[in-house]
């Protein structure tokens, strides 16, 4: 045992003697042209280091490399491949006293990486990869260069991976902070970190990114999968964590092309399924379909950043949707339960598809308040702040239920039918309200209006004698059968030009106006009496010929007043008296014409019988 330790010792002071007189004797500096020869020739990249090339001992032997520039292969020798502050790399000691390399750790540092494709589909890493097709030997195995790959721990800091597309105008950018690779060999896992961030266009997209997993390169195609992926981020404008898990496999064959099949992806704690392919090509073409039970889109809402100071005083735009113009998208949804504004709706679907910065929102459905809703909705994110456009149609919904918990209040106690085609600028509601424009009709089934006890008010009215009585905010409700208009939206006020309603009662018709921003509505309306109480009516006013009586509702939504219209009372019976007394003029004119043409027949009558007489 003695002799063994002391042969380790001598053993170890001989690897000591032998680094120190490696590192005094050998200068790396003089393998410059030889090192990058060997690249050219190999890849047909010309490599340059302007830096020094030193020796390194702690915390292992390294080369470090400074100031080392890489320029991709024709037709891409113009551009930059790699531009690095620093490389550091570790080497096996043994194999250098038989003049081979073997690498045991790489280190970038401050570097930047293109990889470009120009107008003809070309890459500028087709000369490192190799585009040819393979032979059938080559189909059929792997090449034994890259059986034999072994590669040491990849570090990198300060990296940024920049991929630009001549033929679309893409520029999509990777700003790795930190990664780790582990050791690692073909076909076989390796730990992996990153964190980073990832830009579109120079727009920030995602936002403190932490990648972490098992990165396997495949032996037969230029593919590498990360296993047991977990990747955390902050989308750009949303401050919330996302969350996903699964396995990534990426295909470099053509591009980039990231496939994440049967994942799970966490939005602020609320989980879903989630299956994405992402092809970042010509453009960034994606194709995702995602599924869960719930989505609290008001917790998703709140958790949005408020307006700047600066944005307010400038009264820019906070709803830039820029980075949709480089997007080509393809999916679909399906969530059990979705909450928005306080309204639960159930069995949500919808289709995407986004092209040139237009995004549609198709076949939307959802069930909820005894009813089903319908729509198609679009932003266009062309035009600052984006154009939006929504098509809704509800079917047999609780009108009354709907209002009660969107608004806290219940004017209208009905179901029924309502579409609508609208359209509006920005993506804040107050802003989208402001602008909206479009038409609608609605439907609705027997019912009530709550506020308002027109049948009561109306036999108050005949009772005293005074139609001038009717005025004020009441209570109590209105029963109706049926009830239907047309709907106007200008610029946040709807207009409703052709409101019916029915009862066995009354008939109302008439027009008004309800601001939306403003909560107060401003109608006036005619209340035909029928049955009972147009008897009653004529029976009490029969100086006026039409039992109609026109009215004003205006006031806050919640609490409006009805005012008797007298100058209209008074038009409508004057114009009425005035037919009448017309009526009855022409009568006693006719009447008159005819007593004086009865009186010429009796004169004539008179004259001939007098003259037979002679």
């Amino acid at each position: 045992m003695k002799r063994l330790l002391i042969g380790l010792v001598l053993l170890l002071l001989l690897l000591a003697v032998a680094v120190v007189g490696l590192l005094l004797f050998v200068d790396p500096n003089d393998y410059k042209d030889q090192i990058a020869d060997q690249v050219r020739e190999s890849t047909g990249m010309t490599l340059t280091i302007d830096g020094p090339i030193e020796w390194s001992l702690w915390p292992s032997v390294a080369l470090e490399l400074s100031d080392v520039t890489v320029m991709a292969a024709p037709p891409f020798d113009n551009e930059s491949l790699l531009v690095a502050g620093r490389l550091s790399t570790g080497v096996a000691l043994m194999p250098l006293f038989k003049k081979a390399l073997v690498i045991e750790s790489l280190t970038v540092v401050d570097a930047q990486v293109q990889l470009l494709t120009d107008a003809q589909g070309r890459s500028n890493l087709d000369a490192l990869l190799g585009t040819d097709e393979p032979s059938s030997d080559q189909a059929n195995g792997p090449s034994p260069q890259a059986d034999q790959l072994r590669v040491g721990e990849i570090r990198l800091e300060s990296v940024q991976l920049r991929m630009r597309d001549l033929r679309s105008g893409a520029d999509q950018l990777i700003r790795v902070d930190q990664a780790t690779l582990q050791r690692f060999e073909i076909g076989q896992p390796a730990a992996f970190e990153l964190q980073g961030s990832y830009l579109d266009a120079g727009t920030l997209l995602i936002d403190d990114l932490r990648l972490s997993g098992q990165l396997v390169i495949n032996e037969q195609a230029p593919m590498l999968s990360l296993d047991d992926l977990r990747a955390e981020a902050r989308l750009a404008g949303l401050d919330m964590p996302l969350i996903i898990t699964g396995d990534l496999s990426v295909d470099t064959t053509r591009g980039i092309k990231l496939s994440l099949d049967q994942a799970m992806l966490s939005l602020d704690k609320q989980s879903f399924a989630l299956d994405l392919q992402i092809d970042v090509g010509d453009q960034m073409n994606v194709d995702v379909t995602l599924s869960g039970e719930s989505l609290d889109l008001d917790r998703l809402i709140s958790r949005l950043p408020s307006e700047s100071p600066a944005q307010a005083s400038s009264g820019a735009q906070s709803d830039d949707l820029a980075w949709l113009n480089g997007l080509s998208l393809d999916g679909s949804v399906s969530i059990d339960q979705v909450t928005l504004n306080g309204l639960e709706l159930k069995q949500c679907r919808a289709t995407l598809r986004a092209r040139n910065g237009v995004l549609d929102i198709n076949s939307i459905q959802a069930s909820s308040f005894s009813g089903q809703l319908l729509a198609d909705a679009q932003i266009d994110a062309r035009s600052s702040p984006p154009m939006v456009s929504l098509s809704p149609r509800l079917s047999g919904i609780d009108i009354g239920a709907l209002s009660q918990q969107a608004t806290d209040t219940s004017l209208v106690r009905t179901s029924g039918d309502l579409s609508m085609s609208l359209s509006g600028r920005g993506l804040d509601p107050e802003g989208l309200i402001n602008t909206l424009d479009g038409t609608g009709d609605y439907e609705f089934s027997a019912g009530s209006i709550a506020g308002i006890d027109i049948n009561r008010l109306v036999e108050e009215l005949i009772a005293m004698n005074n139609l001038a009585g009717l005025s004020g905010a009441f209570d109590g409700e209105t029963p109706f059968d049926q009830m239907s208009g047309t709907l106007s939206f200008d610029q946040g006020t709807i207009t409703s030009p052709s409101l019916r309603l029915a009862t066995d009662s009354f008939i109302i018709t008439g027009s008004g106006a309800l601001n939306l921003l403003a909560a107060e509505l401003d109608y006036q309306i005619q209340l035909e009496l029928l049955g009972v109480l147009r008897e009653q009516f004529v029976s009490r006013y029969g100086q006026y010929s039409q039992p109609i009586i026109p009215l004003q509702i205006n006031g806050p939504i919640a609490s409006p007043s009805i005012n008797f219209d007298l100058q209209a009372f008074i038009r409508q019976n004057a114009g009425a008296r005035i037919e009448q007394e017309k009526d009855a003029l022409k009568d006693k004119l006719k009447n008159r014409l005819l007593d004086r043409l009865r009186g010429d027949d009796d004169d004539n009558t008179q004259s001939n019988d007098g003259d037979r007489g002679q």
